[in-house]
């Protein structure tokens, strides 16, 4: 009989999780994804009478109410610091085997992603007994966010870094025209908090006999690509790609990410899981200085760390025009940089907790 390894989040995605999918198939065991955000979208559900959307939130309550009847349950809790949910979570977790996890990197209490009761002091209190007092372990996606957490928390379990992974696709470039042109990519939402007008203001500074820019993505901006797509040579827009081997296929074609990232009050670029499967590819990343893509590129050996400030498009401009001589070195040390988040090598940090 297998066993079940329950992973219980917000409305997370999966694909966070291909190092513990990869770790489950070694030792027998499935993993079983649930959410805890259950109201909005079970009416949601109901008024587009989408059948899918009504069982999956079906299938969460039972889960949440089944939580109260058995006991020692393997259970990865993924939630957002100081939401008030935990305040229920909490009780139906007891007994459970249960391990925290997140990507949040700043718990110094200057600002958190859930504002919602998040001063209030029961909140707090309920926070700090579940980190302290309920978990068996602490999986964090990356060593800044687990750095922090260890210093504003007394955290007493075994912790262990479990960075985004990818599995390894074989594929074969995309045929294109042999060319002297660096190609530039973006993949990601198009959302202003993305840099996605600065990207555009940047591709309109540079030569378009030596550049190309492809956009790859959905979202509020989408308008303002296109029409720019249309009215610049050197753009390209894509669109929104679901299938990760037609995604791998296109960044193999491609020399250089950009991710311009500006970082807000709520939020700012936790990991990047675009940085390591371009990195896979041999396509290296000029991003902004936030803590996720701070940990994975090592400035000028396989990527580019840049300010997240007003001079953001011309230091850009600088690496591309002045500081790519060895571009190919760049892509291959990337290359290399990235096997170290394969799901195989990501698989063990999971293995390190959930085996103790």
């Amino acid at each position: 009989m297998r066993n079940n390894i329950y992973v219980l989040h917000e409305r997370g995605t999966v694909s966070h999780f291909i190092g513990l999918e990869y770790y489950a198939s070694t030792v027998n065991a499935d993993v079983q994804f649930r959410e805890f955000s259950i109201t909005r979208f079970l009416l949601k559900s109901i008024f587009r009478l989408d059948y899918n959307l009504f069982i999956k939130q079906i299938k969460n309550i039972i889960f949440l109410i089944s939580l109260s009847f058995t006991s020692k349950r393997t259970v990865i809790v993924g939630i957002a610091p100081l939401d008030w949910r935990m305040v229920f979570l909490r009780f139906l977790l007891k007994g459970h085997r249960v391990f925290y996890f997140t990507s949040w990197s700043d718990w110094s209490g200057k600002y958190y992603p859930k504002k919602k009761l998040n001063s209030c002091h029961f909140i707090r209190k309920t926070w700090r007994k579940f980190l302290e007092e309920d978990i068996t372990g602490v999986f964090s996606v990356t060593n800044t966010g687990l750095k922090s957490l260890t210093k504003h928390y007394k955290i007493k379990v075994s912790t262990s870094v479990v960075y985004h992974s990818y599995k390894k696709l074989e594929t074969h470039a995309i045929p294109t025209e042999f060319s002297d042109k660096i190609k530039l990519i973006y993949v990601g939402r198009l959302v202003k908090e993305k840099g996605i007008k600065e990207l555009i203001e940047l591709i309109k500074k540079l030569d378009p006999t030596k550049f190309s820019l492809t956009i790859v993505g959905a979202g509020e901006l989408k308008p303002l690509v296109e029409k720019n797509a249309k009215e610049i040579s050197n753009i390209e827009y894509k669109g929104f790609i679901s299938s990760k081997k037609d995604l791998w296929k296109l960044f193999h074609a491609h020399d250089v990410q950009l991710l311009f990232s500006r970082k807000s009050d709520r939020w700012e670029e936790l990991f990047g899981m675009v940085i390591i499967e371009a990195m896979a590819n041999g396509v290296i990343t000029i991003s902004t200085n936030h803590s996720g893509p701070k940990e994975i590129i090592d400035h000028n050996i396989n990527g580019f760390i840049i300010p997240d400030d007003s001079s953001l498009i011309e230091n850009t401009k600088e690496i591309l025009e002045n500081k790519l001589s060895n571009l190919e070195y760049l892509k291959e040390q990337a290359e290399i940089k990235a096997v170290k988040y394969s799901a195989k090598n990501i698989s063990f940090k999971w293995k390190s907790l959930l085996n103790e």
